[in-house]
């Protein structure tokens, strides 16, 4: 198993509360991201000693999720400042190819598995309790994913859309159009903590209340952000 980072990681904070839940990794900007102990699974069960996995500054996945590998040919991305639930799901190959009778019988020549794709988890995204995520899936930057949701291999969700469901369709968009596209060009996500901190009047603002507002106020904060580039 190889897990990588952002560049800008201190350490594992092994005195942190929650430490025995949890691989707490601390980034030079303060911030913290948390791996479920135990996470990484393969078909029986068992650690999983392939795989590899980009695991995001300020990323948390909830207590109890697997991460299953079947074969080392998939990766896992996983971006900054996504919040994931509980017992999630993320099932990374484990197909079978259909286009023949019988697709596992013991003792028969092993028909070669299709691979789907990596699967990538942009950032600032909202995964709601006991989802589960199959291979090959795109979630989009800004996606709310419903509580036991079902994403189908090789699906790329729209950024910034709520989707729910089984399997998980869109319910609506986030914000407007317009808003959507000034938040994918500022990427506020790649910024340190103590910059957003310093802008989080932009933070607590409602932008989906006054759209002109909206726009004057992330007009400003792109502004901002290519000033302190």
């Amino acid at each position: 198993m190889q897990i990588t980072t952002t560049p800008d990681i201190v350490g594992e904070v092994k005195d942190h509360p929650l430490a025995e839940n949890f691989q707490v990794f601390r980034y030079r900007d303060g911030a913290l991201s948390y791996v479920p102990r135990n996470c990484f699974i393969n078909w029986f069960g068992g650690f999983s000693e392939i795989g590899q996995v980009h695991w995001g500054k300020a990323c948390t996945l909830g207590e109890g999720s697997k991460i299953r590998f079947d074969d080392p040919v998939q990766s896992l991305k996983l971006g900054n400042f996504v919040a994931g639930g509980r017992n999630l799901s993320l099932i990374l190959n484990g197909m079978h190819n259909i286009n023949y009778m019988g697709m596992y019988i013991d003792n028969f020549p092993a028909l070669p598995a299709p691979h789907l794709g990596d699967m990538v988890i942009e950032n600032d995204v909202w995964i709601g309790d006991e989802t589960m995520i199959l291979g090959g899936s795109t979630i989009s930057n800004g996606t709310i994913l419903g509580a036991r949701s079902l994403v189908l291999p090789q699906t790329k969700l729209e950024p910034f859309g709520i989707y729910a469901g089984n399997p998980a369709k869109l319910i609506r968009f986030r914000f407007d159009p317009k808003v959507i596209a000034l938040l994918l060009d500022i990427k506020w996500w790649d910024r340190p903590l103590p910059w957003i901190h310093g802008h989080a009047r932009f933070f607590q603002f409602d932008l989906t209340a006054d759209l002109g507002k909206s726009l004057e106020m992330l007009t400003e904060l792109k502004q901002l952000a290519g000033r302190s580039s």
